[in-house]
């Protein structure tokens, strides 16, 4: 992950959007540079990263709405590679605009990465949700807790009939990174993975492009609608971002 840059200023937040690794935020982080009332944060993989770094941010500034980011897995079998899910607060700005642009869905937010449509099609058949992910439960009880009101817009990367490409759960470390040592023994044990993880990495590349463009518009649609989201768009002002590996959001 890179390193943590400055904020351009803890009062100008309105949003702060939240993403579980780079890959998915990269894309959005381009395009969010052209206006300074949003920060982007990246918190590590999974709950305890999520909660470690959203309350490490939301003790030093408070954003007028949070938004939780990034790719999610289907369990839905109806729904498809590149569509924009979500689930928001009652309260949450320009529900109309988000209506439109995001499909709305039953997140399941799991503990383990699940890499086989077994797991996905016993979960979905138990009613636990149409998509699944690993950060947004815990942040939105964060903002709630603190009366701010949050949403979920993500992607949709792998297919309710698919396996992933690799067991992640194998070759994630305590921390939820990949431990490339694992995943260097790994791949030498499964060497026909690897046309399938060159491939996986063109759907990450195109979900993670996707969800960049149309989170950017949603936020200026909805911005359009209620100036408490965002304010107008600075071009020539540089964004700043903050990251899992230092929480703190320097002035």
């Amino acid at each position: 992950m890179e390193n943590e840059p400055r904020h351009s200023s803890q009062n100008q937040t309105k949003v702060l959007v939240c993403f579980a690794v780079s890959e998915e935020a990269a894309p959005f982080k381009r395009l969010a540079r052209r206006d300074q009332s949003i920060a982007v944060l990246v918190t590590g993989m999974g709950r305890l990263n999520a909660r470690k770094s959203v309350v490490a941010v939301l003790e030093k500034c408070r954003p007028n709405f949070v938004i939780t980011s990034g790719f999610a897995g289907a369990l839905n079998p109806n729904s498809t590679r590149g569509e924009i899910v979500g689930s928001w607060d009652p309260e949450f700005p320009g529900s109309v605009i988000l209506k439109s642009n995001a499909k709305l869905v039953r997140f399941l937010c799991s503990e383990i990465v699940l890499s086989q449509s077994k797991q996905k099609r016993e979960l979905f058949d138990a009613g636990a949700g149409d998509a699944v992910e690993m950060e947004s439960e815990v942040i939105r009880r964060e903002c709630a807790s603190r009366g701010i009101p949050s949403a979920t817009l993500r992607v949709i990367l792998d297919l309710a009939e698919e396996n992933l490409p690799v067991d992640f759960e194998a070759v994630l470390d305590s921390r939820k990174e990949i431990n490339w040592i694992r995943f260097g023994i790994w791949l030498l044990k499964n060497p026909l993975a690897i046309p399938k993880l060159i491939a996986f990495n063109k759907q990450v590349t195109f979900c993670a492009t996707t969800l960049g463009t149309s989170l950017w518009t949603t936020l200026r649609a909805a911005g359009n609608q209620d100036e408490r989201l965002l304010r107008s768009t600075q071009p020539e002002h540089e964004n700043h971002f903050a990251d899992s590996q230092n929480q703190q959001v320097d002035p």
